[in-house]
């Protein structure tokens, strides 16, 4: 039988949609730290969420083709309650997939691993058909970004050279948020010139670091165009990390 969550469901809510003050937002944080099942919630609620923002267009721009008055009243809310229908069965059928949600949590991370580097890794999952990593980097140095991007190079290069399939995330966050400035960022040539000629790499930085720097120092820091921008980095790594991927800390 699954155990409660420790923190309520409508708090998590209100979490995803920042309406707490701050002593409940860093109790919540907290525990998404320490928890497992809490950081998984959360990305299931903030996907939800997404996938209704998604819909809520298509209703609307559907309801202005019906006729007036009750016959168009009752049109609206069928189409509201088929897209509502479909947005569910939708998630349903992306949740097993992406957090394989009908598993156990022990089998759903029983494939996840922490290395040291990507020799490590690579020797480690010899037999692994279908290799996934993210590679964390939450330092500001120039040693630390040079080592992530020779091992980055390394990585996938080596994969393609042997036609091995593989999936690359790159998550920056805290102090390494540097890393993917347009400002700072000593390798934003290197980024640019990987993301076109690996479509099977990805370049994350936390959007929770970038709000709480702007809002400590009254600035915009702006990204490189080729870096996405995900809601909370240490939640991304949670989900990637539920689903099997490997991790390493740069």
């Amino acid at each position: 039988m699954k155990k409660p969550l420790p923190v309520s469901e409508e708090l998590l809510n209100i979490f995803v949609d920042d309406e707490l003050d701050t002593k409940e937002r860093e109790q919540v944080l907290a525990e998404q730290m320490a928890n497992e099942d809490i950081a998984r919630a959360i990305c299931e609620i903030r996907l939800l969420k997404d996938l209704v923002k998604s819909a809520r267009p298509k209703i609307d721009q559907a309801y202005t083709f019906t006729k007036s008055g009750k016959q168009g009243h009752l049109t609206k809310w069928t189409m509201v309650a088929s897209v509502v229908l479909a947005i569910t069965a939708g998630l349903i059928s992306l949740l097993h997939e992406k957090t394989n949600i009908s598993s156990p949590i022990i089998s759903a991370t029983a494939t996840e691993k922490t290395y040291r580097d990507i020799n490590s890794f690579l020797s480690a999952q010899a037999n692994n058909p279908n290799l996934k990593i993210v590679l964390h980097i939450n330092k500001n140095n120039n040693e630390a970004y040079a080592r992530l991007i020779r091992q980055l190079e390394y990585l996938l290069k080596t994969t393609r050279d042997n036609s091995r399939p593989l999936r690359v995330e790159v998550v920056a966050s805290g102090p390494g948020l540097a890393f993917v400035g347009q400002q700072t960022s000593p390798y934003a040539k290197e980024i640019r010139l990987l993301r076109q000629e690996y479509d099977n790499l990805i370049f994350f930085a936390c959007q929770s670091t970038l709000d709480k720097f702007n809002t400590k120092n009254n600035t915009q820091f702006k990204i490189l165009p080729d870096v996405v921008l995900t809601a909370s980095g240490a939640e991304l790594i949670q989900l990637r990390k539920t689903q099997g991927w490997s991790h390493i800390v740069i």
